[in-house]
């Protein structure tokens, strides 16, 4: 059981209400779209099953009141994630690995910022 789900418990009034918004599957598991590896660095591709995360919410004396899908903006998520990553190998420098991103600044990739002019000792460039 998580911890966070015990301290809603403990601090919660009689009848009050917390909404916990998290990533379920059903128990045929995922979409086949929700399996990439976008999905699984979004924290989707592990998540727990409705049935399993219900048990965790009785085990810490909560009870669940609404579930809802919303697997349409998961998938709008997973192809804004993934379009992204394109545009960062589109404009990856040439000496990158074709396989791999290396992370770093653009300006060191780019010759940014630019060298400032040399000035003389009045200043001037």
């Amino acid at each position: 059981m998580h911890i966070y789900l015990q301290q809603f418990a403990r601090i919660l009034r009689a009848g009050g209400l917390a909404g916990i918004t998290d990533v379920t599957v059903t128990d045929a598991g995922l979409r086949a779209e929700l399996t990439t590896v976008t999905a699984w660095v979004a924290c989707i591709a592990d998540a727990r099953s409705v049935i399993d995360y219900t048990a965790s919410l009785v085990g810490a004396g909560l009870r669940t009141r609404t579930i809802e899908s919303h697997d349409d903006c998961l998938l709008r998520m997973i192809s804004r994630i993934e379009a992204r990553i394109a545009a960062l190998r589109i404009g990856r420098p040439p000496s990158s690995p074709t396989t791999a991103l290396t992370p770093m600044p653009c300006w060191h990739t780019r010759g940014w910022p630019p060298a400032r002019p040399k000035r003389d000792a009045s200043g001037t460039p």
